[in-house]
């Protein structure tokens, strides 16, 4: 696996929010790495990238904005904008990329040729993203670079946003971050845990907050005791290193042990004294925005969609479990045969699930270990993720099945109706008052059904 170093519209037309030292930051920083690429944005500028990095292999262009969606692309994506989950991934049928549905103020990536291309050179890697801007151009190819399955992370000290100017230093941006973890009065915070779910679902947040940092859920041991403590330190906020370093308490699910835990090491160290709930994820988000802890009533996962539709009538996406390449190349096979706008062409691990939107024929996947490939496997269908999404989970013995879902872009739960033998009656009084004896002639028994797919 090699280290790869990808800057994103570090450009001399984005020059009033970069830093004046980046550049330089990135250069050398650039020498870190196996291999260097330059992402750019072609949006007022057609000819080139304005920076060279040591390292570099490659530059290639960037087409932001919808003016290079189709008027079909528009309304397909404007149809589809209140139902379509952060990641989900459409493949054009013209061959011309894909759109990627993303969670901040552009909605939607295109991801052109291009990117496609690089894509397919990252896998394997483990990719470093810098450059801007943080929250919008520099997250779409994030989240993008994550709904392709690649390993991802932002390093937050090469990045610029709409906040910074030409005016700071990477470090003044660095330092208001540290301040803001500095205002609080704590060294550490703690969450109460009283479930494997609950821990993923703390894990899941600290990673969507901190993509630069590597975060091990270390409830994946099996010899966890539940309840039990989760401890996050405050200086991993803003640590350079790309890890965050969270801690449990081993052994002790008793809550006097964890009193006396608290009175003896964890007040005198610093540790905030007041537990925190699942309920309470929010607050890590203050702390490190504002320096100070603001606690919502209620933490809700994000979602697009407001109304739980995974009935017959309402779906519009099944879900495959594949659980190797044989079984996608059985899938494939069918799809190419009913539809060729599906594309199965970036799954690449596996186990995984597959989406399949079969009224728009378009294709999208759950990687291993990803939240909606979880989800799918435990069938919960009241998981966000699973929004739109039909109540079964559909494996390749149900081929058939899904073919003709596929082909009749509806939800149907038999292949074809059950056989009865034909039978001839006189009449039909079959009341206990007005029965009468009547003849039934059954058909030859070499009759063979009708095959209807």
């Amino acid at each position: 696996m090699g280290k790869v170093l990808v800057i994103v519209d570090v450009q001399k037309e984005f020059d009033e929010y970069i830093q004046h030292d980046l550049v330089d930051a990135l250069s050398k920083y650039a020498e870190n790495f196996d291999t260097v690429y330059q992402i750019w944005d072609t949006h007022n500028n057609t000819v080139a990238p304005t920076h060279s990095f040591p390292g570099q292999v490659d530059s290639v262009p960037k087409k932001y904005g919808k003016k290079h969606f189709s008027e079909e692309v528009t309304d397909f994506i404007k149809s589809i904008e209140d139902s379509s989950d952060e990641g989900r991934t459409f493949k054009l049928s013209d061959d011309e990329g894909y759109v990627v549905r993303v969670d901040n103020n552009h909605d939607w990536f295109y991801v052109n040729p291009e990117i496609v291309e690089l894509i397919s050179k990252l896998k394997g890697n483990k990719v470093i993203l810098a450059g801007g801007a943080d929250g919008e151009c520099l997250e779409d190819v994030y989240q993008t670079f994550v709904a392709f399955g690649l390993n991802v992370h932002i390093n937050k000290k090469y990045t610029y946003s709409a906040k910074t100017s030409e005016e700071d230093s990477i470090e003044e941006v660095q330092e208001k971050l540290t301040e803001n973890v500095s205002n609080y009065p704590y060294k550490k915070i703690i969450f109460g845990i009283n479930s494997e779910e609950e821990a993923e679902k703390i894990i899941l947040y600290l990673r969507s907050l901190f993509p630069s940092k590597e975060i091990k859920n270390i409830f994946e041991r099996e010899d966890i005791d539940y309840p039990n403590w989760l401890f996050i330190p405050l200086y991993d906020f803003v640590d350079e290193a790309n890890r965050m370093s969270i801690t449990k308490l081993d052994n002790y699910p008793d809550d006097g042990q964890f009193e006396e835990f608290m009175e003896n090491t964890g007040i005198p160290n610093g540790y905030d004294p007041v537990v925190l709930s699942i309920n309470d994820l929010s607050v890590i988000n203050s702390i490190k925005k504002y320096g100070k802890k603001i606690i919502r009533p209620e933490y809700k996962p994000k979602k697009f969609i407001y109304e739980a539709k995974n009935d017959k009538d309402n779906a519009y996406e099944i879900v495959v479990l594949l659980k190797n390449r044989e079984e996608k190349e059985v899938l494939d096979n069918v799809i190419k045969d009913v539809d060729i706008n599906y594309n199965l062409g970036f799954v690449n691990r596996f186990p995984c699930v597959v989406y399949l939107a079969f009224k728009s024929s378009n294709a999208c996947w759950g990687p291993p270990n990803e939240e909606d490939y979880k989800s799918a496997i435990k069938e919960d269908w009241d998981d966000n993720n699973l929004d739109g999404v039909y109540k079964k989970l559909f494996k390749i013995e149900d081929i058939k099945l899904i073919e003709k879902i596929l082909r009749e872009k509806e939800i149907t739960e038999t292949i074809r109706p059950t056989y009865s033998p034909k039978k001839f009656i006189y009449e039909s009084f079959n009341s206990k008052e007005k029965h009468i004896n009547c003849n039934t002639i059954y058909t030859n028994n070499n009759y063979k059904p009708k095959k209807f797919i």
